[in-house]
């Protein structure tokens, strides 16, 4: 992994956190190792911006722009 994806993704891990996120899966675009609600390793791949969180109460359709490292959006999805 480069440095500047090591650096993303730790701006990707830390406004997952952010947000109360305890899993994470992006498909098929990037994948996140969780142990204890933290997570320990990801991997994003540029330009994809659409993922799902898994949250302990709610599912989320997220939007995330992965230049800055930010999330633009959520959007809590019932029924799951």
């Amino acid at each position: 992994m480069s440095d500047a994806a090591a650096r993303l993704n730790r701006r990707v891990a830390a406004a997952l956190l952010a947000e109360g996120v305890a899993t994470v899966s992006w498909q098929p675009c990037a994948s996140a190792v969780v142990v204890d609600g933290r997570i320990q390793q990801m991997a994003v791949a540029p330009g994809k911006r659409r993922w799902r969180a898994c949250c302990p109460r709610l599912w989320r359709r997220c939007r995330f722009d992965t230049v800055r490292g930010t999330i633009i959006s959520t959007e809590e999805v019932m029924g799951i």
